[in-house]
């Protein structure tokens, strides 16, 4: 019902505003829910469904949105009030006892150093994360200019970036079972490799066949890259503390999705497409080092302290 190019930049605000600041709530309730060992398949799960819930949606927009606007929206509400009210019935409360706050009260001075150094180690995950959403956010933003530029319609990439959702679904689940067996460090490193090199394959494809295969490439990064992470956010932070950490870690990529479409432009336009995604396969390789060099010698093999959801051990920080 909103009319007037003001009232929807306002309205598509405060939708952005409130679908962002659902997704850092839902990845600590999942920290908060499931044991360390189990995180990777949880965040497989959520991954998983999102995208099912992706496809359906754009499929069943595409024919409601020939009977009108109105109905798509409506009904949109009437799908998001019924989740709200879900998830308020049968999802239970999931924030850790602030008795249990140990981290942000220890006086020691090892304590104070061993949260310091947890600090920096997440901030220096986020930093990384950054880059990890430019490069992700030019699947939106550069690839279809680009395959413009080679003469292919809007029909080709929706039928490339389709398989993007296809391979997701059908993959995901089976490579949390290998996922399972690592640690986070080399399976982030080899999906960051596999996205950045997927997205350089770019700069010499030139039919559809060929974008086709870049798309495959640099989703297999995505399938090892987007559970991954998120499990190892919540290992790297505090158990008390997993909505404000995952929140950081959001703000990433929402960062990269307001950075990368100016720049990704702007270098179509300067210095052109081979050299974007060139700079684009130099971003993942750097990317990857850094997780690697971040994360290595973590693995997930702590075990719940009875009576608590998720207690770090400080060795852990080692």
């Amino acid at each position: 019902f909103t009319q007037g190019p003001g009232a929807l930049a306002v309205t598509a605000c405060l939708v952005g505003l409130a679908g962002n600041a659902s997704r850092p709530v839902v990845q600590a309730v999942v920290a908060d829910m499931v044991p360390a060992k189990a995180r990777v398949r949880a965040f497989s799960l959520v991954y998983w469904a999102v995208n099912i819930g992706v496809a359906v949606s754009a499929a069943l927009a595409g024919v409601l949105a020939r009977r009108g606007y109105t109905p798509l929206f409506l009904g949109e509400a009437a799908v998001t009030a019924v989740c709200a009210l879900t998830v308020f019935l049968a999802v239970p409360e999931t924030r850790p006892d602030p008795a249990r706050h140990t981290d942000d009260a220890a006086p020691d001075t090892e304590a104070a150093a061993v949260k310091l150094s947890r600090q920096r180690r997440f901030m220096a995950f986020v930093a990384v994360t950054f880059l990890v959403g430019l490069l992700m956010q030019e699947v939106s933003t550069a690839l279809p200019l680009t395959m413009t530029r080679e003469g292919l319609s809007a029909r080709d990439y929706g039928l490339v970036i389709s398989l993007n959702g296809l391979l997701v679904v059908a993959l995901q689940l089976p490579a949390t079972r290998v996922l399972g067996r690592f640690g986070p460090a080399g399976p982030l490193a080899l999906g960051t490799l596999l996205l950045g090199g997927g997205l350089g394959m770019t700069a010499v494809a030139g039919s559809l066949g060929t974008y086709a295969l870049t798309v495959v490439v640099w989703t297999a990064g995505e399938i090892l890259l987007a559970p991954t992470a998120m499990a190892a956010v919540a290992d790297l932070v505090p158990g008390h503390a997993h909505g404000r950490y995952q929140g950081m870690y959001s703000f990433a990529w929402s960062s990269a999705a307001c950075v990368a479409p100016v720049a990704s432009g702007y270098a179509l336009d300067t210095v052109g497409p081979a050299s974007l995604w060139g700079v684009s396969a130099a971003l993942g390789a750097l990317a990857a080092a850094g997780y690697f060099l971040i994360l290595r010698g973590r693995r997930d093999d702590r075990r719940p302290v009875a009576g608590t959801t998720d207690e770090h051990d400080e060795h852990d920080d080692r």
